[in-house]
């Protein structure tokens, strides 16, 4: 909703019997889950699996919606989809060895999770962090942010042949 429909909310909604909706779903008896990504990037100390475990959600759950809607506006035929996970790291942390693993485990995870039946859960997100060694091609992969920003802005239509300024108000 709002304005900028191209773009998904980023929280998610957990109900009191463990089941995870994209978006703030304010009724009584859940809670909303925000600020994922500072999180995983806030803490100083190894990221655990708790903190793991918000951010596998809200991208399983982003995954889930984004292939409903690619399978409800478009004849995919007889191929289908192949998907390929690629998820942005600041590139400040980028240099972070254990930061750079800690997101492409939860990549892997939330790829497992989305694929997986049934609703997505606080427990099978927990149950998909303990697949992750498991997949052997996972099709995900971590990026610094600003280079995708970049290859994106460099691939688009809109690119003009001027001196060009690229500035991210990212969430923190």
């Amino acid at each position: 909703e709002g304005d900028a429909h191209h773009l998904l909310a980023s929280v998610f909604s957990e109900a009191s019997d463990g089941r995870c909706v994209l978006g703030a779903h304010g009724a009584s008896g859940w809670s909303i889950r925000e600020g994922i990504k500072l999180q995983l990037l806030s803490s100083n100390e190894k990221i655990t699996d708790v903190r793991m475990t918000d951010a596998v959600i809200f991208i399983a759950l982003a995954f889930r919606y984004v292939d409903k809607w690619l399978r409800g506006t478009t004849s995919l035929g007889e191929e289908g989809i192949r998907w390929r996970l690629h998820v942005g790291l600041p590139t400040k942390a980028w240099d972070n060895d254990a930061t750079t693993e800690a997101f492409k485990t939860v990549a892997q995870a939330a790829r497992v999770l989305a694929c997986m039946p049934g609703s997505v859960t606080r427990v099978a997100a927990l149950k998909a962090l303990q697949m992750t060694n498991q997949v052997s091609r996972p099709a995900v992969d971590v990026f610094p942010e600003f280079a995708c920003q970049l290859y994106s802005y460099l691939l688009s239509p809109e690119r003009g042949e001027d001196l060009h300024v690229l500035v991210d108000v990212g969430a923190g």
